[in-house]
């Protein structure tokens, strides 16, 4: 996320205003065009005036207010690029400097990358992001096996709706904590989620899956269908995600203008105010939840809808968790459920049916 002290004294407020669901941490690194950022992440939305004291001035000040920090290394680019012998110089300088600077918790995603920081700095801590995309207990077995320092999982995407997945890793890594994202929406199977992650222009801030140039499963998709077959986890669903271990869970902030502007403090807080409180949710417009409803062409009675009004359409999360894995690797091939709900709601709502 874009990071200053106005962003952060705002999620100190939200964190105020909820009972027991708070923000306990916060993620970022320098901008790509820094120097010391090694271009090993460019994908992030920036304050890009800041250099390396005023990005530790920052890091320390969000540590003064009781949250936790974890510097974003890499996205998922070629390992070929980043681990040359040219790079290691740079590499053992950013690690030193992180060290020095009291930052040991360092999310990464290339095994590759992984394996350099393990060797060289063992003192790191390694939060894997979800950009590996392991979808098997194996991968991460091998993964575990390699590399010990790994304390946590950020899931991919698919896994939200695997119940089948979480269970055997919950009982296979009972120490390794395991994260879910709650705001991409990507279907799952996209085959397109990461190419969209690496080639996506930084300035840009648009969501994930919109490049129709790539053949987007997403624009073959009306609106409600795409809402209904993402793997966004609204909050009334929490508590089943909890039940089955899942200890944390991320919010996915890119874009500098709806930090700005207050309008992802908004989202966080009525997503966790409606963790402790669904009733808080039934007034609420669905777009608050869901990007996709901010493409184009949107339906103007989709666009007024609110929590209330359309979840009693939507698919179950109670079907899901009893599908066990069926939405996450077979949707639309042994089931059509969440294709029927969201005709369903198409023809009741006289929405219109055009493609994204």
């Amino acid at each position: 996320m874009p990071f200053n002290r106005a962003v952060i004294d705002g999620i100190v407020e939200v964190n105020k205003k909820t009972k027991n669901n708070k923000i306990t941490v916060l993620y970022n690194n320098l901008p790509g065009g820094d120097p010391e950022n090694l271009s090993l992440d460019v994908v992030r939305s920036f304050d890009y005036h800041i250099d390396f004291d005023d990005f530790i001035e920052l890091v320390h000040y969000s540590k003064s207010k009781g949250f936790d920090f974890i510097y974003l290394l890499n996205a998922p680019i070629l390992p070929s690029y980043h681990l040359t012998k040219s790079r290691e110089k740079a590499m053992n300088r950013l690690f030193e400097k992180l060290l020095k600077s009291g930052i040991t918790k360092i999310r990464m995603s290339d095994p590759m990358l992984i394996g350099f920081a393990m060797k060289y700095y063992p003192e790191i801590q390694v939060y894997c992001s979800t950009t590996q995309e392991h979808h098997t207990i194996r991968h991460y077995l091998n993964l575990f096996e390699e590399y010990s320092n790994i304390k946590e999982v950020v899931l991919g995407n698919d896994i939200n709706k695997d119940f089948a997945f979480i269970d055997s890793f919950r009982k296979k890594f009972p120490h390794i904590h395991m994260e879910l994202m709650v705001n991409e929406d990507c279907i799952s199977g996209c085959p397109w989620r990461l190419a969209h992650t690496v080639i996506r222009p930084p300035k840009h801030n648009k969501p994930v899956c919109t490049f129709d140039f790539l053949g987007c499963k997403l624009y073959s998709l009306n609106l409600v269908e795409s809402i209904f077959l993402s793997n966004v986890i609204y909050p009334w669903t929490i508590k089943t995600y909890v039940k089955h271990g899942i200890d944390s869970f991320k919010f996915v902030g890119r874009s500098a203008t709806k930090l700005q502007s207050g309008a992802y403090l908004n989202y966080y807080y009525s997503f966790m105010r409606g963790v402790e409180d669904e009733e808080f949710l039934n007034d609420l417009p669905l777009n608050l939840f869901n990007r996709r409803i901010h493409l184009k062409p949107v339906d103007e009675k989709l666009a007024r809808m609110t929590i209330g009004e359309i979840r009693p359409f939507m698919p179950k999360i109670e079907y899901i968790e009893k599908k066990y894995g069926t939405c996450a690797v077979d949707c639309t091939v042994k089931c059509h459920h969440c294709y029927n709900k969201a005709k369903r709601v198409n023809d009741l709502f006289g929405l219109k049916v055009n493609a994204l």
